[in-house]
């Protein structure tokens, strides 16, 4: 995934929100809530050992602050999907108003068929045991899969497509749930200009709350 400027003009149409890890320590979770941002997704875990080392902080304070909150476990191909669906969920201090997520962007050498097969089955033990998922990647590299057409029916997208005014085109999902559209924004809050990620949900802050309702089953502000 590119570094690039983003070029999209903001959309009341659109809630927008930002997402987090421990590469971004100190957050001002109440000045982002003042900027009008309605949510955010959380790095929580990665492999079948890593728990994020400010992930218990940041989902803490986000919702303090009122947003509605997502964790991301990112996915390594080569490990045991199962092993790294049940270390993620075993470290949700609670479950969230917004979708678990699947961040999926490295091969780790891994071949299409079994990058494919561990996307499947991580997805499938998640949804079985906590609630439908979204699935992080970008166009580019969801292309080098081209092996589960049907996913869809199981995951929502959350498009990661800098640089353009519209996200790009992700092969199996007929839209995208949420957009990463930028890598390279100021957000008030967080240290760091031009640094930090942003991302907008496909439709307004009412919107969000039935889609979080519908897909998480949680009560929402």
């Amino acid at each position: 995934m590119n570094d690039l400027e983003s070029h999209v003009k903001p959309n009341p149409a659109h809630a927008e929100g930002v997402d987090v890890s421990g590469h971004q320590p100190l957050v001002d979770w109440q000045a982002i809530a003042r900027t009008g941002k309605a949510f955010s997704f959380i790095k929580a875990t990665e492999s079948t050992t890593l728990l994020d080392h400010m992930f218990v902080e940041h989902w803490k304070n986000a919702d303090a602050a009122g947003l509605l909150r997502g964790a991301r476990h990112f996915f390594r191909p080569q490990e045991d999907a199962v092993a790294q669906a049940q270390f993620f969920l075993a470290h949700l201090p609670s479950k969230g108003e917004l979708p678990p997520v699947l961040d999926v962007e490295v091969s780790d050498g891994a071949s299409p068929a079994q990058l494919a097969g561990g996307i499947r089955v991580w997805v499938s033990y998640v949804k079985a045991n906590f609630a439908r998922p979204l699935i992080y990647t970008s166009p580019a590299f969801w292309g080098l899969i081209a092996l589960l057409p049907d996913i869809s029916a199981s995951a929502d997208l959350w498009v990661a497509s800098w640089g353009t005014a519209t996200p790009g085109k992700v092969s199996g999902w007929p839209s995208w749930a949420f957009w990463q559209y930028s890598n390279r924004c100021t957000v008030p809050g967080i240290p760091g200009a031009a640094n930090n990620h942003a991302d907008r949900f496909n439709g307004g802050i009412e919107g969000l709350k039935v889609y979080s309702s519908k897909h998480v089953g949680s009560a929402v502000r």
